[in-house]
């Protein structure tokens, strides 16, 4: 009966230094998979902007009630998460038309895939403040890895 005893005592331990190895052997497999996964470290791309179908966004000229047309071309070596598209007013913030006020837009756009293509339609509003505006445009991947900031100047002017 002893040595019967003493064969269970052998066993379990044997079976419990078995799971020990396996969970050990476990936990450094998954750890050097982690290790060979690489983080991204590049940034999304604006690859293209074309305000109003043109590539150059020196003097955009826009009037109050005009519409605005954004087509944006997006890029990444993983994956998009998302884009911000802003526009605010940068002059000193008087107008001389009755009821100007300056006008702002703001919208977060939701991307996916490593390829993205975005067509915006803004409306500048009627009673828009004339004066210079700042457009800037950012594209944020799903590393959290930030573009280098679009920026355009507008100007919006009475008739």
């Amino acid at each position: 009966m002893q040595q019967h005893c003493k064969n269970i005592h052998t066993m379990k331990n044997t079976i419990y230094s078995f799971i020990l190895v396996l969970a050990i052997a476990g936990f450094t497999s998954c750890k050097k998979d982690d290790d060979n996964k690489k983080k991204d470290t590049t940034a999304p791309v604006i690859e293209k902007v074309l305000i109003n179908g043109k590539t150059d966004s020196d003097h955009i000229h826009l009037h109050p009630g005009d519409e605005l047309e954004l087509e944006i071309h997006f890029s990444d070596n993983e994956e998009l998460k998302s884009a911000k598209v802003e526009i605010h007013h940068a002059g000193d913030g008087h107008s001389h038309r009755m009821n100007a006020v300056p006008f702002a837009y703001n919208s977060i756009l939701e991307l996916s895939g490593k390829q993205a293509h975005e067509h915006l339609d803004i409306h500048i509003p009627d009673n828009a403040a004339d004066g210079e505006y700042h457009l800037t445009v950012q594209a944020i991947d799903a590393s959290g890895n930030e573009s280098v900031l679009y920026f355009a100047e507008l100007e919006v002017e009475t008739h």
